[in-house]
């Protein structure tokens, strides 16, 4: 545990060292310019002619328009920020130093992933906080919903990070911004393209497609936030049964995350090589 905790530390400075702290600052940015733009369509609202009840429900859905929109970029700002981790630290002079030392492959890694995760967990709060307080200035959200939602996001976010880390254990960051980001987002246009042209029209094909998306999360189908209440937890069209839809997500995480840690334990990559 005192290993453990020291590497931690070790990699948590190194990150902070690497400017990670910017990431606070700009989330932290981005919350405040939210408030003031939310702030400002109520204002604009009521300058209009537009009594405050009015204003305060147009806001509310600019405000759910927008975190359902926020969603998606919050996942694949956790996966750019998780698959950086460990390649990065593989280059620099902190690892170099750990690889030295008679230590467990499992132990550094657990340590990487504990110190990016701190800055993950300071970053979503940071933002839910920001997000959460709009709309209580709005009447949508109320305290208790606001705290409840906070595990509702944290949740989702660290396992996110914690499968894109195991995938970048192995894999390069090109590899696995393609398998986490960028085959489901061509399989997806592929479908599309299909439907909408008929090129290639072929029922088979468009299954098989359909069938291969199954294998990439979309994890944001998991999230209740901002608010707990189910009926915000969906993008787009209602699931018919939201309970299958988690099922299915969580395994899909599941599935990528035991193949990484698998591959990682029984392989030698990189300079990784040097522990056993």
């Amino acid at each position: 545990m005192k290993a453990y905790l020291a590497l931690t530390v070790l990699f948590f400075r190194d990150l902070v060292r690497r400017r990670m702290l910017w990431l606070l600052v700009a989330v932290a940015a981005g919350s405040i310019a939210f408030n003031y733009f939310l702030a400002r369509e109520v204002g604009s609202l009521v300058e209009a002619g537009n009594s405050y009840d009015v204003a305060l429900r147009e806001a509310a859905v600019v405000f759910h328009h927008f975190t359902r929109t926020l969603l998606p970029g919050i996942m694949l700002v956790v996966a750019g920020v998780a698959v950086l981790v460990a390649p990065e630290s593989r280059r620099n002079g902190t690892t170099q130093f750990v690889l030295s030392v008679p230590l467990r492959r499992r132990s550094l890694a657990l340590s990487q992933f504990s110190a990016i995760a701190i800055f993950i967990v300071l970053s979503v709060l940071v933002a839910h906080v920001g997000v959460a307080f709009a709309g209580w200035r709005i009447g949508v959200i109320t305290p208790e919903q606001a705290a409840l939602s906070w595990i509702g996001l944290l949740v989702p976010v660290l396992i996110v990070a914690a499968v894109v880390f195991a995938l970048s254990l192995v894999f390069s960051v090109p590899a696995t911004l393609l398998t986490f980001v960028g085959v489901p987002a061509l399989v997806a246009l592929a479908t599309s393209v299909i439907r909408q042209t008929r090129i290639l029209d072929s029922p088979f094909l468009v299954k098989l497609l359909e069938q291969t998306a199954f294998l990439f999360p979309k994890p944001e189908n998991i999230v209740a936030w901002p608010r707990m209440p189910l009926e915000l937890l969906q993008l787009g069209r209602p699931a018919p049964d939201w309970s299958l839809l988690a099922v299915h997500e969580v395994c899909t995480l599941l599935f990528w995350f035991v193949l990484g840690a698998w591959l990682y334990r029984r392989h030698n990559f990189g300079s990784r090589t040097a522990l056993k």
